[in-house]
């Protein structure tokens, strides 16, 4: 078995990492993320990584419209490859990119997303990741795997129990702490050993809470990304608050 866990960067694919690792199905890569996925001439057996639909192998202007074709070549070639796919509510994958994206721009790291810290990054990474999900969900259904991180996050037990099941093993107790093994530094530095369940319906609660006041003054970001998101969001069967 090979497992690719993919879903678009802020969107709960480092989570969905830990859950499989603690489930034992595949020797993960030692690091966090492979961005020569879909370039190996022959990928290794009984293999695992995470590969975000914005990281840069993934989202060019040169290689949008190849990328479907690369992952259909892929799971064409591999029969027993399995991908997970982390989806998140766009609007709050849009704020989150926005604030993470600020702050690798100070930092001078712009490594890995595309137009880092832009609302036109953002939507175009948020985008791009619900169009590889809708081509792999219709050529693939049995072997693509779609979980929410809202999901993850509120009901931990109940979503890893459904993950291992899929896989036809059982939830282990690594498994179920996978939080504790964050190996994403970022993360890991900012939640410790926790599941930080604030991170769930940021578009809903007070904008000066979120990402140091960054969207205090910056409420028509959200009412564009509303609008220009809104057929994703209702497709992926979320909702907001105005509805």
């Amino acid at each position: 078995m090979r497992v690719l866990v993919s879903g678009v960067g802020q969107g709960g694919t480092c989570l969905l990492v830990e859950v499989l690792r603690g489930l034992n199905l595949v020797n993960f890569s030692p690091n966090v993320e492979d961005r020569k996925f879909l370039d190996y001439p022959e990928l290794p057996e009984n293999y695992g990584t995470k590969l975000t639909t914005d990281a840069t192998e993934m989202l060019t202007i040169d290689n949008f419209w190849d990328v479907p074709d690369k992952l259909r070549s892929c799971m064409d070639k591999y029969k027993d490859l399995y991908i997970v796919f982390s989806l998140r509510h766009p609007l709050d994958v849009f704020m989150s990119q926005l604030v993470r994206g600020q702050k690798r721009v100070n930092g001078g790291d712009t490594e890995g997303l595309s137009d880092v810290g832009t609302p036109w990054g953002a939507m175009l990474a948020i985008t791009h990741a619900y169009v590889i999900f809708k081509f792999l969900k219709h050529h693939f259904p049995e072997r693509i795997l779609p979980i929410k991180m809202e999901d993850l996050v509120l009901e931990p037990k109940k979503t890893v129990v459904r993950i291992a099941k899929y896989f036809n093993v059982r939830a282990t107790k690594a498994a179920h702490e996978f939080y504790k093994h964050n190996r994403n530094l970022y993360q890991k530095e900012r939640y410790g050993d926790t599941l930080d369940k604030s991170v769930v319906g940021l578009h809903d609660k007070q904008l000066e809470m979120f990402g140091n006041g960054f969207f205090k003054n910056r409420q028509a970001y959200i009412d564009v990304a509303f609008l220009l998101l809104s057929s994703i969001i209702k497709d992926l069967n979320y909702t907001t608050w105005r509805e």
